[in-house]
């Protein structure tokens, strides 16, 4: 009879060994393990040996809800001699685990319950790729979302940026109303970066570097962060140099600005502190530099320095070292993927981040950037050229606001315009007025008749028409979309004068020099 048992173990070890089953664990009705099948001696996955697991409690290795759902379902094997599939999450030495707990029941030649069979799987992995591709569904579903605001919102600002442009050439310069103007352009360019970082949320966003005033930059977010940041949080800035000029993005800069101070306010917990936000230059040492969170290729030397710290309760050395882990966050709601992006950002910047915090004692955030020099000063706005009086421009939009919008911009450099809303109107306008029209402003996303369809129509009666593109889309992206169609380039929405009128400038001097 014993040699009958030990051969039918032997043979159910080798069933579990080839199904690749971690554990089969025998439990009596109190919860207590007393026996497990499988290889004795320490597994270095989970830190515990099969020899301490006999004769201790379920409660031992799975306190709290998922030890008690344990208990209930083995309770429940034990009444039934049904089985019983439950998931639960389990802290062990080597850290924690997911695992599949499939209870069947032992029965007895009369076919009472005997005892319980824990069928333990390890889904860990699964589990963790199940979560990312979660994520994943979620970032692209409002990625989708951004994008369509984005698009909807840069038609707004058009409007705004057009008609402030206009509106500023008109007003004399000594005018109560033009420092009016200036502010709603302003802040239209914000809320054009702020539609950038939609976008870069998205996925969609365009990379572009040139020279940042990193100072300027954070003095410039601060009224708007104010309102953002608890209500017990003192915000404060300081500079230790009046300008300090950075090679970068600018958008993506306000995105680690904004990550950076929102993170320190929340660690605050609604107590009452300080949220201090620190730029200047600075020499970093190698010592310095290998204590960051960097690229390898990074030397010493005079970096731009933005440094942000909090009052807040600080962080303990594994949550420092998961800070920047996709996913990870320590709040009960949130996506955990503001500081990743920021590291992302900062190191696509070729910078580094250094980290310095304690338990109860705050946090301290370091970015160093490379210095850039200061750029040179904006050339005038006006075209540099008379504009015959022959020369319109026919402007084909069917969003209201950005067609009257373009122009008023065209009529202000000098153009003469025609307007239609959609591409088979455009077709009608060209065959009206045949050689009177000398480019055509064409937007790229319209119904029925897309700008891409328009283009072919249009070139169909006149092959040389010159055609300025305008879209959301990036410029990345619009490049690609009219590569080697000549004749034609693109102004990317929301646009300001001085870029419509440069893009209407090259393709008419293309046309020209190909006449």
């Amino acid at each position: 009879m014993a040699e009958a048992l030990h051969a039918s173990e032997g043979r159910l070890k080798a069933i579990l060994a080839a199904l690749e089953l971690d554990k089969v664990v025998a439990v009596d009705r109190d919860g207590t393990v007393v026996s497990i099948l499988g290889e004795s001696g320490k597994t270095g996955r989970y830190g515990v040996t099969a020899e301490d697991i006999p004769g201790r409690s379920i409660h031992d290795f799975v306190p709290g809800d998922g030890g008690d759902r344990i208990l209930e379902a083995t309770e429940r094997t034990y009444q039934t001699g049904m089985g019983e599939e439950l998931e639960v999450d389990v802290d062990l030495p080597n850290g924690s685990f997911a695992f599949d707990v499939s209870l069947r029941a032992l029965l007895t030649s009369s076919g009472e319950v005997e005892s319980a069979l824990a069928i333990v799987r390890d889904v860990t992995q699964r589990k963790t790729i199940e979560r990312a591709l979660q994520q994943a569904q979620k970032l692209e579903s409002l990625g989708v979302l951004a994008g369509g605001i984005a698009h909807d919102f840069n038609n707004l600002l058009v409007g705004i940026l057009g008609n402030s442009d206009t509106a500023l050439q008109e007003i004399p310069v000594d005018s109560p109303a033009r420092r009016r103007i200036e502010d709603v352009r302003q802040a239209s360019e914000r809320a054009a970066d702020l539609t950038q970082q939609l976008l870069a949320y998205a996925g969609k966003a365009e990379v572009s570097f040139g020279s940042v005033d990193l100072a300027a930059l954070v003095s410039e977010m601060m009224e708007l962060l104010r309102t953002s940041v608890s209500g017990k949080a003192r915000l404060e800035v300081e500079h230790d140099s009046e300008t300090v000029w950075v090679h970068a993005d600018a958008t993506q800069i306000r995105q680690v600005v904004m990550n950076f101070i929102t993170n320190a306010s929340e660690a605050l917990q609604e107590e009452a502190g300080r949220v201090r936000v620190r730029t200047g230059i600075v020499h970093a040492d190698r010592t310095f530099i290998e204590s960051c969170q960097i690229r390898d290729d990074l030397s010493d030397g005079d970096f731009a320095l933005l440094e942000v710290s909090d009052d807040g309760c600080g962080m303990d050395s594994e949550t420092t070292a998961r800070i920047f882990d996709p996913f990870f966050t320590t709040k009960f709601q949130g996506r955990g993927l503001g500081l990743a992006s920021t590291l992302g950002i900062i190191l696509s910047h070729r910078g580094a981040i250094r980290v310095e915090s304690q338990p109860g004692d705050g946090t301290t955030l370091q970015v160093l950037l490379p210095l850039a020099t200061a750029p040179k000063p904006d050339e005038s706005v006006h075209r540099s050229r008379d504009v015959p009086s022959s020369a319109t421009i026919l402007v084909v939009d069917d969003e209201d606001m950005v067609r009257v919008a373009a122009a008023r911009m065209l009529n202000a450099l000098g153009y003469r315009t025609i307007e239609v809303s959609s591409g088979s109107e455009a077709v009608d306008a060209t065959k009206a007025h045949d050689e009177g029209i000398a480019a055509v402003l064409l937007d790229l996303t319209m119904p029925e008749m897309d700008g891409e369809q328009t283009l072919d129509a249009l070139r169909a009666l006149r092959s040389t028409l010159p055609v300025v593109f305008m879209s959301g889309h990036s410029d990345a992206e619009l490049a690609d979309r009219i590569r080697g169609t000549r004749f034609t380039t693109y102004v990317r929405k929301p646009f300001r004068l001085e870029a419509l009128g440069h893009a209407i400038e090259s393709v008419l001097a293309g046309s020209n020099k190909a006449e």
